[in-house]
């Protein structure tokens, strides 16, 4: 999804490159209160699950072997179990004699100068879709860019919007016995990153939306479809990769490379482009595969029903609330899943497409003159067109 910046929006200094020294995911050393209340925390949390695993240790007799749980952990709080207190005490006395010593190291504190200096700064740091860089840039500007990249392709909700979704969230979780395990969806504001790869960029830059607001129900469609996926691939032989590696490998083995014709492609905005009619074009498809009810299928599309917010307002997709949204649980699943669609038509052409992710490549199996090569370029484009 792109956005297009204001006509009046400043280039120059407000949108300044950032390139740190180190790995972003570095954590830096924090003091001794922090460092205390995470253990607290961590402990407590190893603890509970220690009760729960000696709990169905000493009674085996409860043990649900068949309940699927889709990895949802049990919120309810484990029952006391007298042969743990004694390791309990001792390991809050552990705690309790924890000593800490003040020590230097060059690392971190380039690290914590860097903190500071991000702490201190006005301006916010936005990162780039693609690469390592970092961005500075108003927060005003900021505001601007994301309003744009919303408004193109949302507009304003309302509650009854998200109550609606909640409810058959809850209908969901209760059908499957998980209502006690599944929370309900967060509220968490959308964001951008900026696409410094594209050309371009300094003049009119691009940026990709990002809704980190995804129902739960989602790690449920993320395995259904995970399961049916390997079905189809499986049973169709489709060239659809899932690791680097697979497709370096896949490009290796191809034979006589100098006498073939390759064509790469590219799917613009796969993620917001898949709509409910592709996605249940790509279902039926996969129904001739695997098998799947149908209420795993009510579910996968009734994890596209999502809310996006911004200063907390609601937005939902222009004429319908229909969006596989990046950052999903099961995003990259249902994207696989139209790929394999789309392949299933691709491979009618004679020739051997491999795709990964959004990316393809097209391997004609002889030299083709360029007018031949056009025309499949243009089919292929159609194909992408009619979908």
């Amino acid at each position: 999804m792109n956005c297009d910046p204001d006509p009046d929006l400043d280039q120059g200094p407000d949108l300044e490159k950032v390139t740190f020294d180190f790995w972003t995911k570095n954590i830096s050393i924090h003091g001794k209160e922090v460092y205390i209340k995470s253990l607290i925390h961590r402990t407590e949390t190893f603890v509970k699950n220690l009760r729960w695993r000696a709990f169905f240790f000493l009674n085996p007799e409860l043990v649900q072997p068949d309940k699927e749980t889709f990895g949802f952990n049990s919120t309810r709080p484990p029952p006391f179990i007298p042969e743990l207190k004694d390791f309990k005490n001792e390991l809050a006395e552990l705690i309790q004699n924890i000593k800490f010593k003040k020590t230097y190291n060059s690392f971190q504190a380039h690290l914590n100068r860097d903190i500071k200096s991000i702490n201190n700064e006005k301006r916010l740091f936005i990162p780039a879709d693609k690469t390592n860089n970092f961005y500075k840039i108003k927060p005003q500007d900021y505001e601007k860019l994301l309003s744009k990249s919303i408004q193109q392709e949302y507009s304003k909700s309302d509650t009854r919007t998200t109550d609606e979704i909640t409810r058959i969230d809850k209908h969901i979780a209760s059908t499957l016995s998980l209502a006690d395990r599944i929370n309900v969806t967060a509220k968490r504001e959308a964001f951008i990153t900026l696409k410094d790869h594209k050309e371009n960029f300094k003049n009119k830059p691009t940026c990709r939306l990002i809704n980190p607001c995804k129902p739960e129900i989602g790690k449920i469609s993320k395995q259904i479809l995970e399961r049916i996926n390997k079905d189809v691939r499986e049973k169709t032989q489709s060239n659809q990769r899932r690791k680097t590696k697979d497709v370096i490998t896949w490009f290796d083995n191809i034979k006589d490379k100098k006498e073939k014709s390759f064509i790469i492609f590219d799917i613009c905005d796969f993620y917001p482009s898949i709509s409910e009619k592709l996605l249940d074009e790509a279902l039926d498809f996969a129904s001739t595969h695997s098998n799947f009810t149908a209420e795993e299928r009510f579910i996968i599309k009734h994890t596209k029903k999502t809310t996006l917010y911004n200063n907390n307002t609601p937005w939902s997709k222009k004429k319908t609330n229909f969006d596989v949204t990046m950052g999903s649980y099961d995003g990259a699943e249902t994207c696989e899943l139209v790929g394999l669609f789309l392949l299933s038509q691709l491979n009618k052409l004679n020739i051997d497409v491999g795709l990964y992710r959004d990316d393809g490549l097209a391997v004609c199996k002889k030299a083709q003159t360029p007018k031949q090569i056009k025309e499949i370029k243009q089919t292929i484009c159609k194909i992408f067109k009619n979908n």
